[in-house]
């Protein structure tokens, strides 16, 4: 994703950012009809229940405003492929070559995430770029084999973030009539990146904290007073049914919720069902039945 600001031009012109956003907030001031597509959007978002479904989504509405190529990377500099996200619509033998360990971690918009600004990209704007190293200039060439020919980058996470990262939006159109696109689709496509951004980041995010708790790592009276809870048990009578005291079932709830990484007994349990720590026929009760105790009350269960 190697990227220019827009503020250059063919003729090495630089006009200062400053200038060129103050033009673009004047001109978003200007009454305009509202673009319901953003909304559209944003409505779909909600609506994921997964990356793929999200990704498919980013693909279609993307595509409305002309971006028929999407790259979307969201990783740790200094450990590309530790639970990172790297997304694209490229053919697969360009995708594979640049989610290669050494391809990724030099990626230019992972070492330029130090602003949101975004910088124009791909093969129609190579003369922009005089002292460009031959292997970036190698990438430009192989992104505009593989259909992206002009395009934009919008970082959507800078490099002083747990990740950074951002989108490249891409067509195969010829610079000057991407030059029109962008000034027509920039501000709502970036804002939609962002969008998408964090509900990608958000799934990447519940993935790894569901890899990050095994199995089995919760002690046996910990699960035993999580699953009475599940059956609709309160703290005493936990107690009583496994023959402890009611601080002793706080202090395993306490330990139950700080392995989990969860705030509350309701979220430590939610989790131990979910990684399969407890089930809720696991554990015998040694005490007389307790009336309501059934999995009706899990409701409150958030």
């Amino acid at each position: 994703m190697v990227g220019h600001s827009i503020g250059e031009t063919r003729d090495g012109v630089v006009e200062s950012n400053r200038v060129r956003y103050a033009r673009n907030e004047a001109c978003a001031m200007r009454p305009a009809e509202h673009d319901t597509r953003v909304d559209r959007f944003v409505e779909a978002l909600q609506e994921a229940g997964d990356n793929e479904d999200l990704w498919s989504i980013c693909v279609s509405h993307f595509r409305a405003f002309g971006i028929d190529s999407l790259i979307y990377v969201c990783v740790r500099p200094e450990a590309p492929h530790d639970a990172g996200v790297t997304r694209s619509t490229l053919p697969a033998w360009w995708t594979d070559h640049y989610l290669s360990e050494t391809q990724i971690a030099a990626d230019p918009l992972l070492r330029h995430c130090e602003s949101f600004e975004p910088r124009l990209t791909g093969v129609e704007y190579l003369d922009l770029y005089p002292n460009l190293s031959e292997p970036a200039r190698q990438r430009l060439l192989d992104m505009s084999e593989a259909g992206l020919a002009s395009g934009f980058t919008s970082p959507v996470r800078l490099g002083s973030n747990r990740r950074c990262g951002g989108w490249t939006f891409g067509t195969h159109l010829p610079r000057r009539r991407f030059d029109r696109l962008y000034d027509e689709v920039a501000l709502p496509v970036r804002l939609m990146g962002f969008y998408a951004h964090e509900r990608l980041d958000a799934f990447a995010s519940r993935q790894e904290t569901a890899e990050a708790v095994p199995s089995g790592r919760l002690s046996a009276r910990e699960r035993m007073c999580l699953t009475l809870l599940a059956k609709g048990s309160r703290t005493a009578q936990i107690a009583r049914s496994i023959g402890i005291a009611p601080i002793t079932v706080e202090f395993h709830f306490k330990n139950a919720r700080r392995k989990l990484g969860a705030a509350t007994r309701e979220e430590a349990l939610a989790r131990a069902l979910v990684y399969g720590d407890i089930a809720l026929d696991s554990v015998e009760t040694h005490g007389p039945a307790m009336p309501g105790a059934v999995a009706a009350d899990l409701p409150a269960i958030n």
